[in-house]
This record gives structure tokens, sequence and C-alpha cells, in this order.
């Protein structure tokens, strides 16, 4: 186990991700506090146009700078990265203008898609794609910075903007436009933010000569080359339940669907991405200097402790806790968590190691495996949506999505010289840790307790798991 413990990529891991953690759950905070009172103002139907909406903007983020902010972190020096973010930027703002047409064509879009009732809320993809695009962007350079907590006052401000608009909306007058507007003032607000804390240091020395823009864009033309389309194919094959649910069936599935996957992969994903964020930062550096494969172990560890026994507790418990929280029209969306959690517990451990395809160059074979990833989401959801079987549709890519992420976390431990003996010791252990609080969650469920009681209960467990954690790491540091 001295493997596992080895300090790794400077003492200044742990706060790093902490900073940027604490600035996340206040975030969450916010957004977990108001969701309970969201989902009684708002219908599954209008969740489910918000769904839709976001999933078009998280693509296009994807790849919004021709992936070159992937690129910001790889420079030694800091000129040259300020070239990237200016690189990343010329294009970010090229491509939100191309995107103008769809705000123009917003109905006949609308309706090749059979969802006219999308037509009014395409005129804000423009602004929302230049907002998330900035958002990505400038996390990235101030990671480089090691400014964590800009990084984490941004998240909180987009919360914080974002939720009070949504909630005087709806007990207002609830329509899709209080969630949409709200999500997209909170874009708003946090790119703005973001860009006042970042543009004096940025524009140090003034703009760069366009030659040494192009001079960076060879220099890192796989990015755009071979990380845009896997990015792309990626972030397209997560969110096409939301298209292709909403294509064979109708906005309310869209709204559970989309409902079950932001109560779980909201979470993990600002954790998982504040800790990808310093794993990036650190793997660079330990290409060069040594000890990728003990931080790589360190990450895996700290990230599986957290996140098993909370989807452990959805797949045995998540319809009564969803329907306790956001209310007994939800139970559905509960069912579909079921299905998701094994695979986005994958996510969560495995999304910070991804960065090792950008660290190593590895962009030709992260492209290989998007490609299968996304045919194989595809073909499911066909399939079923052919079929008109909604939940065996969510069952099946969360089973084969789930199936495609274990493939990929054992090669991302190959690439980064990581033996299986003790990841799997690890897992074993803690799945260990997690088997008393899931025995008493699950006999809860089995003895047929009330919907708050079992979340009552799920919240006892979740302590007593994580009172066993703090025994065994207490062991393990007197050993």
């Amino acid at each position: 186990m001295r493997f596992v413990r080895a300090r790794v990529g400077g003492d200044d891991f742990l706060p790093s991700v902490t900073t940027l953690v604490s600035g996340t759950t206040l975030a969450l905070g916010l957004t977990y506090l108001a969701r309970p009172v969201l989902t009684r103002l708002y219908t599954p139907e209008m969740f489910g146009i918000l769904g839709v909406f976001a999933a078009l903007i998280a693509v296009l983020t994807t790849v919004s700078s021709g992936r070159y902010d992937d690129a910001v972190m790889l420079p030694k020096e800091d000129k040259k990265s300020r070239e990237v973010v200016f690189l990343s930027l010329s294009i970010l703002v090229g491509l939100s203008l191309l995107t103008i047409p769809i705000a123009i064509f917003r109905t006949p879009i609308a309706e090749s898609l059979r969802a006219p009732e999308l037509a009014p809320y395409l005129l804000l993809v423009p602004i929302s794609l230049l907002c998330a695009g900035t958002i990505r962007l400038l996390e990235v350079w101030l990671t480089r910075q090691k400014r964590f907590r800009s990084i984490a006052g941004g998240r909180t401000t987009q919360s914080a903007t974002a939720v009070p608009i949504q909630l005087a909306v709806g007990f207002r007058h609830a329509s899709p436009w209080g969630l949409i507007g709200g999500l997209v003032l909170g874009q708003a607000a946090a790119a703005m933010m973001l860009t006042a804390l970042s543009w004096r240091r940025i524009s140090e020395g003034g703009l760069p000569a366009w030659k040494n823009l192009r001079a960076q864009a060879g220099r890192y033309r796989d990015f755009p080359m071979f990380s845009g389309p896997s990015a792309l194919l990626n972030s397209m094959s997560s969110q096409l339940p939301a298209f292709l649910l909403f294509f064979f069936f109708d906005a309310a599935v869209v709204g559970h669907y989309a409902q079950a996957y932001a109560l779980l992969a909201v979470p993990i994903g600002l954790v998982g991405t504040s800790v990808a964020q310093v794993y990036f930062e650190k793997a660079a550096r330990c290409r060069t200097e040594g000890g990728l494969d003990a931080l790589t172990v360190r990450v895996y560890r700290r990230l599986f402790e957290i996140g098993l026994f909370p989807m452990m507790a959805v797949v045995i418990a998540g319809p009564d806790v969803i329907e306790f929280v956001l209310g007994a029209d939800w139970r559905t969306a509960g069912i579909y968590a079921q299905w998701l959690a094994v695979w986005l517990l994958l996510v969560f451990v495995a999304s910070p190691m991804t960065r090792l395809f950008d660290v190593l160059e590895k962009l030709r074979a992260n492209l290989a495996f998007n490609a299968l990833l996304f045919a194989v989401r595809a073909s499911v959801l066909v399939a079923c949506g052919f079929l008109g079987r909604p939940l065996l549709a969510v069952a099946l890519y969360g089973m084969a999505s789930a199936l495609m992420y274990l493939g990929l976390l054992v090669w991302l431990f190959a690439l980064a010289r990581v033996s299986l003996t003790p990841v799997v010791r690890l897992a074993a252990r803690t799945l260990v840790l997690a088997t008393l609080p899931s025995v008493a969650l699950g006999a809860g469920v089995a003895y047929g307790l009330s919907p708050g009681l079992v979340f009552g209960l799920a919240c006892l467990a979740g302590l007593l798991y994580g009172a066993g954690l703090l025994w065994a790491q207490g062991r393990e540091v007197h050993a």
C-alpha cells in the first residue's frame, strides 16, 4: 500500500481539489435545495424541453474552441499559452456566429426534429454557446494559473444567478422560458466574472500576432483533428438519449430521463471536473518528472471511495428517494436513475483520467474509443425506439455504457502503467465497507417503508459508510 499512498505531483494536490470542490459544493447546494421546489413548479414536459436545449449546447460547447482549449495547459511558457487562449477564443467567437442560422431558422429546424415546441428557445443558442465556451476556456486557463478559487467562484455565481431566476419565473408563470432563461443568464454571469478575473493576465503584452496564432494552430493541430471529433462523438453519445427519446417518444420521457441524469451526473460531473482540472495540471508535470502511476491510483482511490455508496443507494432505493425529494410525479425518474447509476459511477472514476489521452497525446486512440461508444449507444437507443420501449432504451443504454467505461478504465490504467492488482484490492476493500449500509438500506426497501423513511435510512446508511471509510483510513495511517 505504500505505492498508493505515495505523494505525487506536489503537496498542493489535495488543497487544490478541496478549493475547487468547496466552490462546487456551494453551487450544488443552491441547485439541490431548489430542485424539490422546481420539480413542483415545472412539469416533466418543461424539463424535457430544457433537457433537449441543454444537450444541444453541451454538444456544441465540446468543440466550441476547436479543442485548442485542451492545449492551453501544455506550453511551458505562459506567453505561448496565452497565444493558444487567443486562438481558442477566436474559434469560439466564429463558431458562435455560425450558429446564428439556428436562431433564424428555428421553426423548420425544430419541426425537423419533431419538436416544434422547442423552436422559440433556439433563439438563445448563440448566446448560450458563447457563454458556455468562454467558461470552459477560461477555467482551463485559470487551472494553469492555479487560481482554483476563481474557478469555484465562477461556478457559484452561475448557480446563484440561475436558481433565483428559475424560481421567480416558476412562482409567477411556469414555462420552459424560466428554466432555459435561468440557465443562459447563469452562464452569462459566470462568463463575465471569469473574463474579468482572467483578462488582465491573458492580455499581458497585448494581442498576439496572427503568425503566432497560426504557429500554435499548427503545433497543436492534432487537437482539432483527433481530439475534436473524439470529444464531439463522446458528447453526442452522452446526449443521445435527450435527442432520441424526444424523437421516438415525448417531452415527458425526456424530462424524467433528464432529471435522473441531472441528479446523478451534475454532482459527479462538477466534482469530477474539479479533480480532472487539477489532475491534468499534475499529470502534465508528472509526464516528465515521473510519478504518473501513483498519481493516477491516488485519484482513482478517492473517487471510487466517494462515489461507490451513493450510486449503490440509487440502485437499491432510487425510486423511493427521488419520489420523496422531487414529488410523486417523478418516480419514473428514480427508475431510470437505477439503470444509469453503475455507468455514472464509472464515469465519475474514469473521467479525470481521460486527460491521459491529452497528456500522452494518444488522441487517435481516444477517437477510436469514442467512435465505438457512439455506435453502441446509438444502436441501442434506435432499436428500442422502434420497439416503443422507453424504459428498455434507458436500461440498455446504461448497461452498454457501463461495460464500455469499464473497458476504458482498464485501458487508462495501462496507459499510466498502473498494475491492476492494487486497483482491484482497493475496490474490494471499499465494497466490503459498503456492504453493511447497503444491506440495511435494501432491507428497508424490501420491508416496504414509505419514501420518506427510505430517504432517512439512506442518509443514515451513508453516514455509516463514511464512518467506515474514516475508520479504515485511520488504521492505514497507524499501520
